[in-house]
Formats: C-alpha cells, sequence, structure tokens
C-alpha cells in the first residue's frame, strides 16, 4: 500500500462482517473475482458508516455524505466458491474532513489473508458538493474506535 506495511490492528474498535461467498461472485478462472472485494468493501463501509450513526437513512436526512476519494487493494490470496469472507477493519486515521479506514479480508475458516485495502472517505455536504468538517459527535466516535475503544453500536 504505498510502500507502507499495515497499520496496527486495535484490540477493539474494529468492525467485523461476515459473508458467504456465492456462485455470482466466481469469475470464470473459478475464483472470486476481484471487483467483488470492492463490492465487499463497500457492504462493510455501509456497516462501519451506521455503527457510527451515519445510516443511509441519516445520510439522506443530513445531507451528510461519507465520499470515497481513494481505494488502494493489494490481493494477497484467491478465495473459492465454499469459502466465508471475514472482514475485519479500523480507523487508520482521521482529518479535518477525511477518514482513513484499513480493512483485512480473510477466510474466515483459516484466518488466511485474501485482500487488504485502504479506503480514504471524505465528508461532504449533499447540498453544495463541497467536503465540510466531520462533525464532533462522529468525530469523537471514530477517534474512540481509532484508540481501541469499542465500537459503537
Amino acid at each position: 500500500m504505498s510502500g507502507s506495511e499495515a497499520p496496527r490492528r486495535p484490540e477493539k474498535g474494529a468492525v467485523v462482517v461476515e459473508l458467504d461467498i456465492y456462485g455470482s461472485d466466481i469469475d470464470f478462472a473459478g475464483v472470486v473475482s476481484n471487483t467483488v472485494y470492492l463490492r465487499w468493501s463497500e457492504i462493510w463501509r455501509t456497516e462501519f458508516l451506521a455503527r457510527l450513526g451515519l445510516t443511509l437513512t441519516e445520510m439522506v436526512r443530513t445531507g451528510l455524505l461519507p465520499t470515497v476519494v481513494r481505494h488502494e487493494v493489494n490481493y494477497r490470496r484467491s478465495m473459492r466458491l465454499g469459502q466465508r469472507v471475514r472482514m475485519e477493519g479500523w480507523v487508520e486515521a482521521i482529518g479535518n474532513s477525511s477518514v482513513s479506514l484499513w480493512l483485512e479480508m480473510r477466510d474466515a475458516g483459516t484466518d488466511e489473508l485474501a485482500c487488504e485495502n485502504r479506503q480514504v472517505i471524505v465528508m461532504v455536504d449533499g447540498k453544495t458538493g463541497e467536503s465540510t468538517p466531520i462533525p464532533s459527535g462522529y468525530r469523537e466516535k471514530l477517534a474512540a474506535m481509532r484508540q481501541g475503544g469499542p465500537a459503537p453500536l
């Protein structure tokens, strides 16, 4: 990931999501398609944001839109039909209007790393289309997660 190593995994504060691998996830070579890992990261990010209180309904209500501006992906090992993916991710860094997230996708049965990625999201004002500072309530929850505190419910 740009020459850097994976960030430290917090003892607490990580968001974990598990999914089955379906036939529609497999490409012609019999492995999970690279594009599926991007879809899975979207599913994980949606769950992560919901735990902060930024559900899709809340985004529509407030007009605060967490927008992906960067996505780095390293594919480490192929996954196949019959496996289950465990996604575990956490806050890597918090900026004024941005958050860097680290996500690892592993075989839930063997814990082997299949994919790792870094996602940078920027808070955008849905009315103006401009970046906006992270509201203090969300910033506090993000900071607690980054410090290894409990994941917000």
